[in-house]
């Protein structure tokens, strides 16, 4: 199957939620083939099967409401139309990303990623749930059809989540229901983490309160001689967790992996890179600039995720 993707062939394999067509985004115009043989407009995005959601940051402009989502439902019957960053050479301003949640694609893309994607019918007809299924509506042109996997086919599409700068929309609800997208979506109380709770968590509670007043904040560090230590009940408590730095993020998701969903550092949200230690670098006015900066992002983000149309 690698080798007949590799060499630009369309394969037809099970989903969890129904057939798909895929071809390797590695060949260049291997997307137009899975458009003709469906007699799909060019115009139209496909989606693209990729092996871990880090990959989606090669393309796809940062949003924070896309990696909560994608964080509590991939592998899973969500797909996130996102935009596409500039520069980036893609046939479209946008496009959609996936985690499928079936053993088939899920070993495959452990051998090649990514892949376009869309489901294995024709243009207005009704996607196909069985080999049999895509073998009567594409008699020529699909190069294999992979029968293995098609009894955990459940015959309702992936639920289209868009996520752009003016807000969260449900393009088409699917396996996933909206009110779990809503739930995730819903960030009431936030949990600020540095390493001893003196400095740069405590800037951000009290930044943010500022910012944002309607919210409910906390600061904890990890660190055994800190100021408030983090712990169980708090990370059960906040909807969402930040902290100063990447090293953070790791030991936070380790000590409290019921809670790693929740977890992200500012170098992820704002991309400025970690807020250092001030006690560290000396730096005490350039470590406040940065953390404000971020604040801000975060801000844009958060706004971002309760302008929704969901």
């Amino acid at each position: 199957m690698v080798e007949i993707l590799k060499s630009g062939g369309v394969v037809a394999l099970p989903t969890e939620t129904v057939y798909g067509l895929i071809s390797f985004y590695g060949i260049e115009g291997s997307w137009k083939k899975i458009c003709e043989l469906k007699g799909r407009d060019f115009h139209k995005p496909l989606a693209l099967f990729i092996r871990h959601g880090d990959e989606m940051r090669k393309w796809a402009k940062f949003s924070l409401s896309a990696w909560i989502l994608a964080r509590n439902f991939w592998p899973g019957p969500l797909t996130l139309v996102l935009e596409i960053k500039e520069g980036i050479h893609f046939p479209w301003e946008t496009a959609g990303f996936r985690i499928p949640d079936h053993p088939v694609p899920l070993k495959l893309l452990e051998k090649i990623s990514p892949l376009w994607s869309t489901s294995a019918n024709p243009s207005g007809k009704k996607s196909a749930t069985t080999a049999r299924e895509v073998s009567d509506y594409f008699p020529q042109g699909v190069d294999i059809i992979i029968s293995q996997g098609e009894e955990l086919v459940k015959g309702i599409p992936s639920t289209v989540v868009e996520v752009g700068k003016n807000g969260v929309r449900i393009l088409r609800e699917g396996l996933l229901k909206v009110e779990e997208v809503k739930k995730v979506l819903k960030i009431y109380k936030i949990l600020f983490v540095c390493e001893e709770n003196r400095e740069r968590s405590v800037w951000a509670q009290n930044i943010f309160s500022k910012m944002l007043p309607s919210l409910k904040i906390l600061s904890a560090g990890i660190s055994p001689t800190a100021r408030y230590k983090v712990n169980e009940k708090d990370m059960e408590w906040a909807d969402l967790i930040i902290t100063m730095e990447e090293r953070q993020k790791s030991i936070l998701i380790n000590r409290f992996p019921s809670s790693h969903r929740k977890v992200f550092s500012f170098r992820e949200i704002a991309g400025l890179g970690d807020i250092e230690d001030p006690g560290v670098s000396g730096n005490w006015e350039g470590v406040r600039k940065k953390l404000e900066k971020s604040l801000k992002i975060l801000k844009e983000e958060l706004e971002i995720a309760s302008c929704n149309r969901l």
